[in-house]
């Protein structure tokens, strides 16, 4: 597979808004480096490292996008005991 093969199963699995979303939409270059490292090992490697940078971005981009327009949301809080039925 070629690298463009290999960014487009990346970007298709998710993966990336994944890990942007994990940091809410910053990150430092050693977790930016510790994410190459997890890739090399992946099946989506090899890839273009200024790829890989610019779907972060990307994904970074979105992520800022939702929060300014206030569209993402913390998790509902479980049920409580008397919530539940069973």
């Amino acid at each position: 597979m070629t690298e463009a093969d290999n960014l487009s199963g990346w970007k298709d699995s998710g993966e990336p808004h994944v890990w942007v979303w994990g940091r809410s939409g910053a990150w430092c270059h050693e977790e930016f480096v510790s994410l190459l490292v997890t890739l090399r090992t992946s099946p989506y490697w090899p890839l273009n490292e200024d790829d890989v940078l610019k779907t972060l971005e990307a994904a970074r981009n979105t992520y800022c996008d939702l929060e300014r327009w206030s569209l993402l949301c913390e998790p509902p809080a479980p049920p409580k005991d008397d919530d539940v039925w069973f």
